[in-house]
């Protein structure tokens, strides 16, 4: 089974205030991390990379992942 959390698409983009959401559920679970990897696939434009990114470091109540690493998606 995949225990991979999935965020659906909110009005045809994405979610990155769910994305957020999630974040700060796993950053309560590892309060001591702060890396992240990113795996962006080739498909996806740059800026939405960027929001995700944003997403992953700060949720609005605090820093989550803020050392963010960008791996290129390898299919």
């Amino acid at each position: 089974t995949n225990n991979v959390p999935t965020i659906p698409l909110k009005g045809g983009d994405y979610d990155y205030a769910r994305l957020s959401q999630q974040m700060r559920v796993i950053k309560d679970k590892y309060p001591d991390e702060s890396k992240i990897i990113v795996n962006a696939n080739p498909q996806i434009v740059y800026e939405k990379v960027v929001a995700a990114m944003d997403a992953v470091r700060d949720d609005g109540k605090g820093k989550l992942f803020y050392e963010v690493l960008l791996s290129a998606g390898v299919n």
